[in-house]
């Protein structure tokens, strides 16, 4: 095995600060994915002695941009499959919007957490959707979808949410969460993982009555 540089050091910090600490970086987001920084051996190893740490991390809730469902409609993304997708076609449902990217440590977590929630209520009126940061776009995306088995969908953002000019405003950091009511209204924004226990209550409270096993 080659002796780890300084360089490599200084990259493999600055990455896992950017997913374990929220550290927050400009629009244009780095390009790091699966089969880069989290499968070099040197940076498993790194990163393997820090999971317990962030397990216990949560994300912290932002008021964010005033942003709401109905500010959505128009926005027309793509799937990783190639497939149309009105971002804004959810009047009526609970919406979670999550931001991630395939490179991001503590959104791959994150992504059965979501996996388990869409599982149990979309029967309720619960809609996860995805969109993948990766500047790779549906060429990551895609195997990504396939491995972890989503039943949700991802999608791959336009120029206009990448530059931050959509009505998310700039995302910053990643993991990033919209929780909409199903009257569109913003209920909370998390810049990091969001605990899973305060997720899935602020879901079924959102929800309103409706049994898990609906």
């Amino acid at each position: 095995m080659h002796a780890v540089t300084d360089d490599q050091r200084q990259e493999a910090t600055e990455n896992a600060n950017l997913c374990f600490f929220g550290r927050r970086v400009p629009n244009g987001l780095p390009q790091r994915h699966a089969d880069g920084l989290t499968q070099r051996p040197w940076a498993r190893l790194w990163m393997g002695a820090l999971v317990a740490a962030i397990l216990t991390l949560q994300g912290c809730a932002s008021s964010g941009p005033a942003v709401r469902g109905d500010n959505l409609r128009g926005m027309v993304l793509s799937d990783a499959e190639g497939r149309a997708f009105m971002l804004g076609d959810g009047r009526g449902q609970v919406r979670l919007i999550h931001f991630f990217a395939t490179w991001c440590f503590t959104c791959l977590i994150e992504t059965p957490v979501l996996e388990q929630l869409s599982r149990e209520f979309a029967p309720c009126g619960l809609s996860i959707i995805g969109v993948g940061m990766d500047l790779e776009g549906a060429a990551v995306l895609a195997p990504f979808v396939q491995m972890h088995g989503l039943d949700f969908p991802v999608l791959v953002p336009n120029a206009s949410l990448r530059e931050g000019k959509s009505a998310f405003g700039p995302i910053r950091q990643l993991p990033t969460t919209f929780l909409f009511d199903r009257d569109g209204a913003l209920v909370e924004r998390w810049e990091g993982p969001a605990e899973p226990a305060r997720l899935r209550a602020l879901v079924q409270k959102v929800l309103g009555d409706c049994p898990a096993d609906k």
